[in-house]
């Protein structure tokens, strides 16, 4: 096993993770969308290198889903639509500078 720093300054994490039918998740609530939108502003950014996005599984909070998580920043949106992208992604740029 090898230990290292993170290759990427910034990692956005975003649960698209689908609960039995009678129970609200994340993956019931657009965050593949959400998900899509963020990877291609990503590469639209030349972002590529410096920001990771990933898919996870259940974070915990399903009833405030989607849920976005960016790490190691240490930030959480809840409630997450489509139209907040562009906040997520100020917030990245945040981080970048």
């Amino acid at each position: 096993m090898n230990e290292q720093n993170a290759p990427y300054r910034c990692h956005i994490f975003v649960c698209t993770n689908c609960r039995d039918k009678s129970e609200k998740s994340c993956g019931k609530e657009k965050s593949e969308e959400i998900k899509k939108r963020l990877k291609k502003e990503i590469k639209d950014r030349h972002w590529k290198g410096l920001v990771r996005l990933s898919a996870t599984s259940c974070m915990g909070i399903c009833d405030e889903g989607p849920n976005v998580m960016i790490h190691p920043q240490n930030v959480w949106f809840s409630r997450v639509t489509v139209g907040d992208v562009d906040t997520i992604l100020e917030r990245v740029k945040r981080e970048l500078n």
